[in-house]
């Protein structure tokens, strides 16, 4: 997400509003992630980089922030990278399987749902996750040609 982001954020207006997943971060570390991500998502930017647990896990962001009308119109898109989680890992990761919610609380703006790593079956997956309304399915080859793959045996 990263290159993704760094290259819009020459153009426009982007958000990356990520937290940690560290197992047992420092408590100081993550009042001053909150702090960092709250600050981030009060000023509406017009694209959103973020994971769904960023978006949905916390009351104070989900209900006061997102859900506040001015927010909801300068935001003009939401991205959400590695898609195939989805379906992957909606049970260790149940946000992923909420990315609908999103949909409800800004019904009028795009959703990018991007991954590199999507299977034939998860490609389907994704692409009927629920709360997604007449999504659109884009790919791209991988087969690029600067980079030269050789096995030995």
């Amino acid at each position: 997400m990263v290159d993704q982001t760094t290259k819009l954020k020459k153009h426009m207006d982007v958000s990356v509003l990520k937290a940690s997943r560290e197992a047992t971060p420092p408590k100081h570390s993550m009042r001053s992630e909150r702090g960092s991500i709250y600050h981030q998502i009060a000023h509406p930017s017009q694209i959103i980089f973020a994971r769904p647990e960023t978006l949905l896990e916390d009351k104070k962001i989900f209900q006061n922030i997102l859900k506040s009308k001015s927010y909801q119109d300068s935001v003009k898109a939401i991205v959400i990278d590695e898609a195939h989680l989805v379906e992957e890992w909606k049970s260790f990761r149940p946000c992923y399987a909420k990315i609908g919610m999103l949909t409800s609380i800004f019904p009028k703006i795009p959703f990018l749902a991007m991954t590199a790593t999507a299977m034939l079956q998860m490609k389907k997956d994704i692409t009927t996750s629920p709360g997604l309304i007449d999504p659109k399915h884009i790919e791209i080859s991988p087969d690029h040609p600067t980079i030269l793959i050789i096995l030995l045996s």
